[in-house]
């Protein structure tokens, strides 16, 4: 059995699911034994830098010499350092690194052509409907994917013979609020609007929308936006977002593809680049793509939202019960069948030996980890107790044992 290690960081306390599910449907197809560990942070939305170089600790616990190939997903991550640190690490060790949408030297990179496909937008609202002023309302200045879209915006204005100073490019955050604020800032500041707000993304794009259209402006008439990454909120907004399409499935599967081909001692190309279109929509005065199914999209949202609804009232009842809890133990139970109710097979929840015997003045490590002090507090699967396991160690030879075809999530708990 082979073993990868996916290194991510997600969005907002959410898990990027695409990837997980891109790369077992793919090992699935090859019919091939491998297991897949995901280290899963949520470093980057909290305004407590400890709470986030905690969060961040869990990278320092896979011994990365174990496995034969990393899938490393940086997308999200917005401290510079952190990441730096990883790729320090990752090169010490001698097995083959795919980086997600993310430009490392020695490295493999799964991803879109930023560059190339932003261009193509560019290039669509130029040629087709005569754009001649443009503004790049983008995200964060410290991120790979922006930076590069802005690299197209910045050569394409050159080839154009257009200027590029600080009036016409913005940075801020790849979210809703962040297209919001770019236009209630233009609005108030009185500014002439361009032909066309190139937004990094469809977020963006459709926040910058939502506040033009409370102002009474038109869209496309009195000037045109595009997107990019083929969301929801392009597809569905009205009036529908010019975008790129953006696969997120597919960046797994050709992460693992690479892996193989790897192993396999076949050539492989340093960078494999998704196959992605424009997609021209409303917001640039194209037709509607036709490309959305209106009725099932309202049915999936409505029983979204009755999911939703559920799940908070099922987290309540979880934080009731955690009130209730006297013992680790039962803390242990009660938040493992809430997690196995949610679909997992099992959880196994590991503790440093401290906790359980902690006094007020025990000093737990804060880099690292103890891993022979490593104890697996509660262990579970299909919603019955495993007895037997105590040690990390312990569980680490069950899963080498029973993990070929399987994935599992590493996550902090808080």
């Amino acid at each position: 059995m082979k073993k990868i290690a996916l290194l991510s960081d997600g969005w907002k306390r959410l898990v990027t699911y695409a990837w997980m599910d891109g790369i077992m449907k793919r090992i699935q197809e090859l019919n091939l034994d491998i297991r897949l560990d995901q280290f899963n942070t949520n470093g980057n939305w909290s305004h407590d830098k400890k709470h986030n170089e905690g969060e961040y600790n869990l990278y320092q616990l896979p011994d990365f010499r174990d496995y034969d190939g990393i899938i490393f997903d940086c997308s999200n991550m917005t401290d510079q350092k952190e990441i730096d640190r990883i790729v320090k690490r990752l090169k010490k060790v001698d097995i083959p690194v795919v980086s997600i949408s993310y430009e490392v030297e020695g490295f493999y990179y799964v991803g879109n052509d930023n560059k190339r496909l932003f261009r193509t937008v560019i290039d669509h609202v130029y040629d087709k409907h005569g754009c001649r002023n443009f503004v790049f309302a983008g995200g964060p200045s410290d991120n790979y994917e922006n930076m590069k879209r802005f690299e197209a915006f910045k050569e394409a204005m050159e080839e154009f013979g257009l200027p590029v100073t600080e009036e016409n490019y913005l940075f801020g955050d790849f979210d809703f609020a962040t297209g919001t604020k770019y236009m209630e800032d233009w609005i108030k500041e009185k500014r002439p609007f361009p032909d066309c707000f190139l937004c990094a993304n469809d977020n963006i794009a459709a926040g910058l929308c939502s506040a033009a259209i409370r102002h009474g402006l038109r869209i496309p008439e009195d000037f045109l936006v595009t997107g990019f990454d083929n969301l929801d909120k392009a597809a569905y907004y009205q009036p529908q977002i010019t975008t790129v399409e953006h696969n997120r499935g597919n960046i797994g599967r050709n992460a693992v593809q690479i892996l193989v081909d790897l192993w396999d001692k076949k050539k492989v190309d340093p960078f494999c680049y998704l196959y992605s279109e424009c997609i021209p929509g409303e917001s640039c005065g194209c037709p509607n793509s036709g490309k959305v199914d209106y009725r099932t999209y309202i049915r999936e949202q409505i029983e979204y939202s009755v999911k939703k609804d559920r799940d908070e009232e099922e987290i309540m009842i979880l934080e009731n019960q955690i009130k209730n809890c006297t013992t680790f133990r039962s803390l242990f139970q009660n938040f493992s069948e809430y997690l196995e109710s949610l679909g997992c097979d099992g959880v196994y929840i590991v503790v440093d030996k401290l906790l359980l015997e902690a006094q007020f003045h025990t000093q737990f490590p804060t880099k690292g980890y103890h891993l022979k002090q490593m104890e697996v507090g509660y262990a579970s699967e299909n919603m019955e107790e495993l007895i037997g396991i105590r040690t990390y160690q312990e569980l680490q030879r069950k899963m080498d044992q029973d993990g070929a075809k399987q994935s599992y999530l590493y996550s902090a708990i808080h």
